[in-house]
């Protein structure tokens, strides 16, 4: 399939032997590589960290109404994800494999797709790179199986793309009506699935746009602002009915959370360093990068790839590749959305910079000589290939984000999992009888989240009673205690009074220390998880 804007300023002379088939095998060796990756660390199960059970939470403690309200722990997520989430949910159960098989079908999808993106639109050389590039960088790979919406925001950018690129394809047709319906179609949904997608959205119109007037063609620009309009009324439908009914101080709350991913307008000094730090930091980390100029081999093939096209007057394309990001400028401008940070916010920007990255990496490696070009790409694709395999056994070797993630699970696996086989009621003080010690942190600690979603994937189904009083049985019930504090009073009364409900007699507590590290194993501060054992009382015999 020939490329349609790209093919004269990246061909040379000598390619190196690198033949369209030999292109086509070395590309789908990544793809397959990539999913490889995503579906060994979804397969190993990692125990959720507390940013997905952030929003995990909610798909517990709610029903398909309950989801669409505003969200515990600061979130926001689209409603089209949370419905879908919530459906696979109740389907298969709460389960760390139904919270991420969403996010891991639509990295998979997304691999395949963006190969046949890039082949259509890439020399060989850019697209052999940039298909490498984006099917071991580690941040797709992660997120694959991560209970949040950020690979919706890969696959719906993607699908945007794909098929503004069909449609900008056929320049003996005025108008594609099959290929535009379709664009409407998932403009007007894109929203609900993906709130970034807007911003992708945005860049397809200007891109459209530009098209219609290089061609001159009113048939074409009225398409460009048909999609427009099914875009804005997907938009204004999913802000009135869902985004409309958060607290206003959630706003507040964000904006101040990605305080530093707006530009410092207020202090124009500070404004060029901005920019630096946050195009070579966490904006493009592909394959790998992140803050402190992480990324800074990223950028600069990025700006290889715009000094290339602009040598080779492709203003159209270079347009269709820097729209959105200037669009995502914009957003953030006016504080609605963070451009540049945290990685994980941006990913519905890594087609565009990895198709950039990959225009670069040719226009450098075509300048040398033929072997040289043929030598360093071969090193090139072999070091792409090494991170891509040592993500996978990184995986393998540390199954899990930080130990503290694993220590939750693994009480929760022991104690509610195991714990009933004795014949034991083991039970939780917050979810079995809506009980805390420790009202004031509760809203506040986010370890919680952690400790409520290992309860509800591991604690057998609860019943109405979880006092099972026609059996009398041991009743242990765990509470957990946030920055290792409580309210004596509370504790001791509801003791008193949970002793002579159920007729049973405290016999003491075990405590178990959980400490709240960071990715590097430091200690922030010590949690606990506290036990307390119940027994029967015996029965009294009359002398």
């Amino acid at each position: 399939m020939p490329s349609i804007w790209l093919r004269d300023p990246l061909a040379v002379d000598n390619d190196g032997g690198l033949t369209q088939s030999r292109a086509d095998r070395i590309t789908w060796g990544f793809v397959i590589l990539g999913i490889a990756a995503c579906t060994v660390r979804f397969g190993l199960r990692f125990p959720l960290w507390h940013d997905e059970s952030f929003l995990a939470i909610n798909f517990a403690r709610r029903d398909f109404a309950g989801i669409l309200e505003p969200l515990e722990y600061h979130q926001v997520a689209p409603p089209l994800f949370l419905l879908a989430q919530m459906l696979l949910v109740r389907i298969a159960g709460f389960t760390e494999w139904t919270l991420r098989f969403i996010p891991f079908g639509c990295m998979v999808a997304s691999f395949v797709l963006f190969r046949r993106l890039a082949r259509h639109v890439l020399e060989r050389r850019a697209f052999v790179f940039a298909v490498a590039i984006f099917s071991v960088s580690y941040w797709l790979i992660r997120y694959s199986a991560e209970a949040k919406p950020y690979a919706v925001d890969v696959l719906i950018a993607l699908l945007l793309i794909g098929l503004f690129i069909r449609w900008r394809d056929k320049p003996d047709r005025p108008l594609p009506w099959r290929v535009l319906i379709a664009l409407c179609g998932l403009s007007l949904v894109a929203f609900g699935l993906s709130f970034p997608s807007v911003v992708i959205g945005g860049g397809v119109c200007v891109s459209m746009a530009i098209a219609a007037f290089a061609r001159r063609s009113k048939t074409q620009l009225l398409s460009s602002a048909i999609v427009g309009a099914a875009l804005c009324v997907g938009l204004v439908t999913v802000y009135w009915l869902h985004l409309s009914q958060r607290n206003p101080a959630e706003h507040v709350f964000m904006r101040d959370y990605w305080g530093a991913a707006f530009p410092p307008f207020q202090t124009p000094a500070k404004l060029a360093p901005w920019f630096f730090a946050t195009l070579t930091g966490e904006m493009m980390p592909y394959p790998i990068g992140g803050k402190d100029a992480g990324s800074l081999f990223t950028f600069i093939l990025v700006i290889a790839a715009i000094v290339t096209l602009i040598r080779a007057r492709r203003f159209e394309f270079l347009a269709f590749l820097v729209a959105p990001i200037v669009l995502a400028f914009v957003a953030a401008a006016m504080k609605r959305y963070p451009f540049g940070a945290p990685s994980r916010c941006q990913l519905y920007l890594a087609p565009t910079f990895c198709l950039m990255a990959g225009i670069g990496s040719a226009a450098l490696i075509g300048r040398l000589g033929p072997s040289a070009r043929q030598k360093i790409s071969a090193y090139f694709l072999i070091a792409l290939a090494v991170i891509g395999t040592s993500t996978m056994v990184r995986d393998v070797l540390r199954p899990a984000k930080t130990t503290t993630d694993t220590m939750f699970r693994d009480f929760a696996r022991l104690f509610w999992g195991a714990g009933h086989l004795g014949g034991e009621q083991n039970l939780c003080l917050r979810e079995d009888f809506g009980v805390t010690f420790t009202p004031t942190i509760d809203a506040k600690h986010s370890l919680l989240a952690n400790y409520l979603c290992n309860y509800y994937i591991y604690a057998p189904p609860r019943a109405a009673n979880p006092i099972n009083a026609s059996a009398p049985a041991t009743v242990r019930v765990a509470n957990y205690r946030a920055n290792a504090s409580f309210s004596p009073k509370l504790r001791r009364d509801w003791i008193r009074n949970f002793e002579a409900e159920h007729n049973l007699n405290y016999q003491g507590s075990v405590l178990f220390h959980i400490p709240d590290v960071d990715r590097h194993d430091r200690v922030r501060q010590i949690d606990v998880i506290e036990t307390m054992t119940f027994k029967p009382r015996e029965p009294a015999h009359n002398e």
